[in-house]
């Protein structure tokens, strides 16, 4: 999800249902300008935040906002997590327009690659810095966001009145803040000092191929209550030293988000990580990095610079094989230490829920599956059981919209709600004119900017849609994912033996149907 990613944690009260509608109801968004723009560049923690939030059991997930070089009133923004050592990150363009007010700039990443906008407020008051944004929903509805964040995470008591009086004063319409958990931000510039990257060369790529599941990460971890998320590292096909590298989690043994990126080895011989930074630019990154398997372990690190000396190495150490995971930590850090690296200590990274063996059945090719009618289908539509153990429960709703249906074309949008924060992805669904089966399309955003697409199978019955996909990895391994959603999730007492035995007629071969967490679902949603 962005995936996946994406998830954050305030550290008040239960959220269970919401029954009304989070937007507001007004004219227009209110017209807050900006004033200054100094002291502002650099990473901010968020420490508050005006929604509640089910912290019974807070996550060791840490969101900032970083800023980066201001020129011309143009600056480029990003927003980003840490859970548990990795970082996931989207970047927008924050620009100033004609009437003076801020305005963050992203692109929608569909087949027409929409650039959406909205203003926000940025102001900045005795070292926190106080962020308001407001989106337009349509018909009158308004939806404002407003956070509180820091430089310095031990420095956190906030009076949050001084901040709902600004917003007050300017029309906005804030809600309370609450704390947001932040107890696994940084408390200091984690970054290290170096003159560049120490310069590792990656001596051999045999044995490399393939998943490889993150035990170990050289980052404190809070698990307190560990979540069952798997992260792993995907290594494709090497042809002439060039890697398609894909960075990746599941969640309750579900995909939550993946990244591809390239790998790619320099003149020095020195590999590379390249990826696109998705701005209005399309920049091109890329940082070391050095990989050695030993005694049937892969350790992963790589090297970020940050400018003005500052560096920030990231080490991960993985295996194929999760049983498998009794490491001898201090080997993997004498290597690191040889080369110049400043390695962090290890911590065990939680991995229980990584498949102990390959999730993929065996299939020739996908079941050619033909969806009959899309009749009922438009509208926003609820997980209430997918084709997965749930091992614990998370204030999350999960949930597919479908828009407007024309020529059998669908826009489709993958997207949860965590905590009163929504993310989503993008799709593409068009009917396939030799088979007649329904494909859902996405572009793999790497420098190829790859189309890919895979069959997907959709079943209304009684009021509830059984959702089937197929994804080939090739080798006649078929992973097949399926979920059963409901547009009321009140109304969720549902037959999973009759959806079971709908796959079974047509050549599927599914998994046991297990409950979703779905208690945090609107009743209310938008059009």
């Amino acid at each position: 999800m962005f995936s996946i990613v994406l998830a954050t944690i305030l550290a008040l009260s239960v959220v269970r249902i919401q029954v009304s509608d989070s937007t507001k109801v007004r004219e227009e968004c209110s017209r807050i300008v900006t004033d200054s723009l100094e002291g502002l560049e650099g990473r901010w923690f968020i420490i508050y935040d005006g929604d509640r939030v089910a912290a019974r059991d807070p996550l060791p997930i840490c969101e900032f906002f970083y800023f980066g070089k201001i020129e011309n009133d143009i600056i480029h923004f990003v927003w980003g997590s840490t859970y548990n050592g990795i970082t996931s990150n989207r970047s927008y363009t924050i620009d100033r327009k004609e009437d003076g007010r801020l305005s963050i700039r992203t692109i929608i990443r569909n087949e027409k690659d929409e650039i959406k906008s909205w203003p926000i407020w940025l102001k900045i008051d005795d070292g926190f810095l106080l962020f308001w944004s407001c989106r337009d929903w349509g018909e009158g509805r308004f939806e404002e966001m407003e956070y509180i964040l820091t430089k310095d995470t031990l420095r956190d008591q906030v009076d949050t009145e001084k901040f709902t009086s600004y917003l007050k004063e300017y029309g906005a319409k804030p809600r309370i803040f609450f704390e947001r958990y932040h107890e696994t931000c940084p408390y200091g510039d984690s970054k290290t000092m170096h003159k560049e990257c120490p310069r590792i060369v990656t001596d051999s790529l045999e044995g490399l191929e393939g998943r490889w599941f993150i035990v170990y990460a050289g980052d404190r971890v809070a698990v307190r209550d560990p979540l069952p998320i798997c992260d792993f590292f995907y290594f494709g096909k090497i042809e002439n030293d060039i890697i398609h590298f894909a960075q990746g989690s599941t969640y309750n043994r579900r995909m939550a988000y993946n990244k591809s990126y390239t790998i790619d080895r320099k003149e020095d011989g020195r590999l590379f990580f390249r990826t696109i930074i998705r701005n209005l630019k399309d920049e091109i990154k890329s940082w070391p990095i050095w990989l050695k398997i030993d005694d049937g372990f892969l350790l992963f690190w790589s090297c970020r610079d940050w400018g003005e000396g500052r560096f920030e190495e990231v080490e991960v150490i993985l295996t194929k094989d999760p049983r498998r995971d009794q490491v001898d930590k201090e080997k993997f850090t004498s290597y690191l230490k040889e080369y110049g690296a400043k390695p962090r200590i290890f911590f065990e990274r939680y991995h229980e829920t990584c498949p102990s063996s390959d999730s993929t059945t065996v299939h020739e090719e996908c079941p050619r599956i033909v969806t009959d009618s899309l009749e009922g289908l438009e509208g926003r539509w609820f997980m209430v059981y997918g084709s997965d153990r749930v091992d614990d429960f998370l204030d999350t709703c999960e949930f597919f919209h479908f828009e407007k249906i024309e020529n059998d074309i669908i826009h489709f949008v993958w997207g949860s709600t965590y905590n009163g924060i929504t993310s989503n992805i993008s799709y593409t669904i068009d009917r396939n004119e030799d088979d007649g089966r329904l494909s859902i399309r996405t572009i793999i955003r790497n420098e190829m900017d790859e189309l890919k697409s895979w069959p997907i199978w959709l079943k209304i019955d009684d009021g509830f849609l059984l959702f089937w996909s197929c994804r080939d990895w090739g080798e006649g391994r078929v992973e097949e994912i399926v979920w059963i959603l409901t547009k009321d999730p009140r109304r969720d007492q549902v037959d999973t033996e009759k959806f079971t035995s709908y796959l079974k007629e047509n050549g599927a071969i599914p998994s046991t149907f297990f409950e979703q967490n779905h208690e945090t679902c609107r009743y209310y949603f938008w059009k």
